[in-house]
Order: C-alpha cells, then structure tokens, then sequence
C-alpha cells in the first residue's frame, strides 16, 4: 500500500493478491487516511523490534506536514501526486478529517512528548478551530461546524464528537 512515491499509502488493498489501488470514488487522497495509520504503526515498530513499519508512516505523515505549510486546519483532500498538496477548501473535524488532527496529539504523546513539531501543529489547528468554526446556535447549544469554500455550513458532523475528548488529553 505504501509504493506511491509520496510515501501516502494507497486507500485498498486486496488481501488475496496484496494489490493495492486508490478509491475508485474519488480523484484525492483523504486526510484522515494520510494521517491515521502512524500511532498503530509506530507502536506494531516498537513491539516487533523492527522500524520499518514506523518508517512508512513517518515518511505519509511528513509529505502531509510539507503540504500543509505550518498551517493548522487543512482541507480534506491531498492529491495523489509529488509533491503532495491540499486541494480544494473543505475543512471539517468530522468523517475524512477526523483523525487527522487526534493523531498529531496522540503522536506526540506516544513519542514521549518529544516530538513538538507535532504539539505545536495540533495547537494551531485547534486556535484555528476555535477561531473558524466553533459556534453558537441562536438556542445557546455551541458546535463545530464545516467550512467549504469559505462559507460555513451551520451543522456539526457526528464524527466531530470526540473533539471534547481530545481538547481533555490535550489540556494535560
């Protein structure tokens, strides 16, 4: 899965034959998919003793940190091609995005707190969260909204959910 020479890995693989393709629904990578598999492949690295699973996914997560130019909320698609890039202007926490932002803390609470480069995106990226897209329903109930082309969608995606959790881990 991780033979595109931007180290993303592509979105299927089938198990009978080991072939892997991208989605057939859609031209980009996802980033949830670009940025979810380095907390399970850092910690399978350490456990067998054997860095290569570690290696693939530093090298996915580090075209997506190129990519993003120290910016803190991204789209939810990259291209496919190298060098990586964002396309499009769909930011949301929920389905495709995710994951993307729990992992930058969740690595660098798995490296010890050393990585800070890590630390110190995720903290933009939830500045920049509050900033654009908390808000307030006329009701007084606040949520995360979605931003597509620079216009906010007044609803919150399911999968946002677990931003709460994650602002807790992050505050310790």
């Amino acid at each position: 899965a991780f033979n595109a020479p931007n180290g993303i890995p592509m979105s299927q693989v089938d198990l009978n034959t080991g072939e892997s393709t991208w989605h057939k629904w859609n031209k980009n990578v996802l980033l949830a998919e670009a940025g979810t598999l380095q907390v399970e492949f850092r910690h399978l690295s350490r456990t067998l003793g054997n860095d290569t699973y570690q290696k693939v996914a530093d090298k996915a997560m580090a075209a997506v940190l190129e990519a993003s130019g120290g910016r803190g909320l991204v789209p939810l698609f990259l291209t496919r091609g190298t060098p990586l890039k964002f396309v499009g202007k769909h930011y949301s926490f929920g389905a495709m995005g995710d994951s993307y932002y729990e992992y930058l803390l969740k690595q660098w609470l798995q490296s010890g707190k050393r990585e800070d480069h890590l630390k110190n995106l995720w903290k933009t990226a939830m500045e920049e969260m509050m900033s654009e897209l908390v808000k307030t329903t006329p009701s007084g109930l606040t949520y995360i909204a979605e931003k597509d082309n620079g216009k906010i969608k007044t609803k919150m995606d399911h999968l946002t959910c677990f931003v709460p959790g994650m602002l807790m881990l992050g505050s310790h």
